[in-house]
């Protein structure tokens, strides 16, 4: 709950932007055609009886995106009955959808790490942080357009639902009656907010996966029963469109879209060529292994409280990596300003360089690739299916994408596998760190300190 009001309270500037806007034209009368379609399919069903049709066919706006989604067609005529042309009271429930998002998420991560016996409150903490926004600038450019943009609801009513459905099944992995029942039902109303939420039994393949031995019985038939649902919803939605629906067949962009994501922190330097970006990354993931193995070597020979050459080392890598932002960044700059590559390195300056290489873009791509080292490292040894599920989670629900990749707000619930991982390791190695601190500290002698000699007595 406390990750869900964080939530809202990293959306209020969304909020106020809204309000201010209350007396502006609605968006469907100036320009958006997506809104103008939706309200448009709404006015045409004035009476709850209109809205069956939408069990029966294509959604709200109609033939021309030809997409079945009627839990979220019910849900836009249930606020248009409601707030009417008062655009601005929309962003209410599409606030408080992203707050309950982030809550589910944050519990998710709950059962998880007490499962794996991770530090659970630091690990919910810092991927709910992630989840919302706050950590990346990628990030909350997802989340500002499903937070900003009425019409995006889909993406965080279908992420409740899957996220109800994961808890579901985390409880019918344990035994509880009806949980499996509650799960796929969970599933089928995500999957009728939005067809993104059908590759959630990949995800949970690894939950199987991650579960205890003994929670393992009947896994089978566990999946068995999620493949169903999706099974049985993929022919109700063929049946009610007469074919696959809408797709962005002439969109030429999808792979790359599609190899920006799965690429992680390097996706933009990759996709766009951008050869500054991705060295600095690498550089700093080449630099952040070599002080993990470097002090790591060091703590298992048990001379880190005592021998500093395995901290001289480490400061010699992290001095190694300033050292080449700077050159990376020098060269950038005399590329620049030389007008194409490979003509000339007038105007190297390393100090420009380095302050080149402080570009919050920049700095973005290497804290994250930082992260996703940290993640790894801290994940591998003995906690593999977690970095299986993050990876699963991620590649999954990408899936329908290839075909339909459309803006950044469809990364909503893909990218929640990048912050389960980072989530769990961040409480991982903060757990780790303090357990060395707290032995440095019981290593150190106490200083034994002489009693007191009484004081001489006057006369």
């Amino acid at each position: 709950m406390a990750a869900g009001l964080l939530a809202l309270f990293t959306a209020l500037p969304h909020a106020q932007a809204v309000w201010s806007r209350r007396g502006a034209r609605p968006s469907w009368e100036s320009g958006d055609l997506d809104a103008y379609l939706i309200h448009a399919g709404l006015e045409r069903a004035p009476a709850f009886a209109d809205t069956l049709r939408w069990w029966t066919g294509p959604w709200v706006m109609g033939e021309d995106y030809a997409f079945y989604r009627p839990l979220t067609s019910l849900v836009f005529w249930v606020q248009w009955r409601l707030f009417g042309d008062r655009e601005w009271l929309w962003a209410l429930p599409t606030l408080a959808a992203h707050a309950v998002a982030t809550g589910l998420f944050a519990l998710f991560i709950t059962r998880i790490a007490e499962r794996r016996g991770i530090p659970a409150q630091p690990a919910a903490l810092w991927a709910a942080l992630g989840f919302a926004g706050v950590l990346a600038e990628s990030r909350w450019a997802v989340c500002a357009l499903v937070i900003g943009l009425w019409k995006n609801q889909p993406d965080s009513l279908a992420a409740i639902c899957v996220f109800m459905s994961a808890l579901a099944y985390l409880r019918a992995q344990e035994g509880r009656r009806g949980s499996l029942a509650a799960s796929a039902a969970w599933l089928l109303a995500a999957c009728g907010f939005k067809e993104v939420a059908v590759p959630l039994p990949l995800a949970l393949a690894a939950l199987e996966w991650e579960a205890r031995r003994g929670a393992r019985r009947g896994a089978a038939a566990r999946l068995a029963a999620m493949a169903g649902t999706v099974l049985a919803f993929l022919i109700i939605r063929q049946l009610a469109l007469g074919g696959p629906g809408y797709t962005y067949g002439a969109n030429v962009h999808w792979l790359n879209r599609t190899l920006l994501e799965l690429a992680g922190p390097f996706g933009v330097w990759i996709v766009h060529g951008e050869w500054l970006g991705c060295s600095l990354g690498a550089w700093t993931f080449a630099a952040g292994f070599a002080i993990w193995r470097v002090l790591g070597g060091a703590a298992r020979a048990g001379r880190l409280a005592c021998d500093g050459r395995a901290w001289g080392m480490a400061g010699g890598v992290l001095a190694t990596w300033v050292a080449g932002c700077g050159l990376l960044g020098a060269a950038e700059t005399a590329r620049t300003a030389a007008g194409s590559p490979g003509s000339g390195l007038e105007g190297f300056d390393p100090l420009a360089g380095l302050a080149l290489c402080g570009d919050p873009t920049i700095r973005s791509t290497a804290a994250a690739a930082a992260g996703l080292l940290l993640a790894v490292l801290v994940l591998w040894p003995r906690h593999k299916p977690v970095l299986a599920l993050a990876c699963l989670w991620n590649l999954g629900f990408l899936l329908p994408l290839a075909a339909s990749p459309g803006p950044l707000h469809r990364y909503y619930l893909s990218q929640a596998g990048l912050y389960i991982a980072y989530g769990l390791a961040a409480a991982l190695a903060a757990g780790r760190a303090w357990q060395a601190v707290l032995r440095l500290r019981a290593r150190i002698p106490r200083r034994a300190h002489a009693p007191a000699e009484p004081e001489p007595r006057a006369g």
